[in-house]
């Protein structure tokens, strides 16, 4: 897989002087950074689709086909329809094994036999591609054989904004890797062009955890009704967060005993 940045506008200074307008540049004055973190802390985010990002990928198609869930951003992708596929399929590094209906482990398994049934069906739709065309069939139709693991190329658009919205899901642990991988390479690379920014992101949006109803009545000792999946992300949400002796100590309330010292 393949990222590169081909155009990021502006910098820093861009989303503060974009904020300032907003008063005429009058009132208390502040350095950027401490206004660039005053509108990451307070969620004003409106400044931040002043700069604009525009990025080259080569991924699989099922990692574009996760990628354009993103709606908001502009794209453009090689057609099937007027290009022919050349013979490029993604191949992992390993394999991973199911953990629940949706996500997986990240730890990685050589699994040889995974290996040939793979590259068997790489090798066995790629020769079906090539007999279509040679048929005549259409470029349009033909691709119908061809898999998700088929690599594609494309351009990506959007406001900061917006690229910071795709990096706190698709960052995020439970984001299958491979878009996970791309989301880093981006992320990386705007945390160069706009540290300030970067900085205030992590600490008030990315690295920051939202207390639902329930788990901020589970810290006071409220009662609350849920089921028992929400329960279990409560506890996990305070587990997390170090607070998970908050549960014992509701829990032997609930019961009539002396709460654990």
């Amino acid at each position: 897989m393949e990222i590169k940045i081909l155009e990021a506008t502006g910098d820093d200074q861009v989303v503060a002087d974009a904020a300032r307008v907003s008063y005429d540049g009058k009132g208390r004055k502040s350095t950027d950074d401490q206004l660039i973190r005053y509108l990451m802390r307070h969620h004003h985010m409106t400044p931040f689709e002043m700069i604009n990002v525009r990025v080259y990928v080569e991924a699989p198609i099922f990692v574009f086909r996760q990628w354009h869930r993103h709606r908001t951003f502009s794209y453009n992708e090689m057609s099937g329809r007027y290009t022919k596929f050349e013979d490029e399929f993604y191949r992992p590094i390993g394999w991973r094994k199911q953990d629940g209906k949706q996500t997986s482990h990240d730890e990685l398994y050589d699994i040889p036999k995974a290996d040939d049934l793979m590259n068997e069906a790489y090798r066995t739709s790629y020769i079906c591609y090539q007999e279509l065309l040679q048929l005549g069939i259409a470029k349009e139709q033909a691709r119908i054989v061809l898999p998700v693991g088929m690599m594609s190329k494309m351009y990506a658009s959007g406001n900061l904004r917006n690229w910071l919205g795709f990096l706190k899901l698709r960052l995020d642990k439970h984001a299958q890797w491979e878009i996970r991988e791309c989301a880093k390479m981006i992320h990386d690379e705007l945390e160069k062009k706009y540290p300030i920014i970067m900085e205030a992101w992590h600490e008030y949006h990315f690295e920051s955890v939202t207390l639902t109803l329930a788990a901020q009545c589970e810290i006071r000792g409220d009662e609350w009704v849920g089921s028992s999946g929400e329960k279990a992300e409560v506890a996990a949400t305070l587990a997390e967060l170090g607070l998970d002796r908050i549960l014992e100590i509701n829990k032997a309330a609930e019961e009539g005993l002396e709460h654990p010292s």
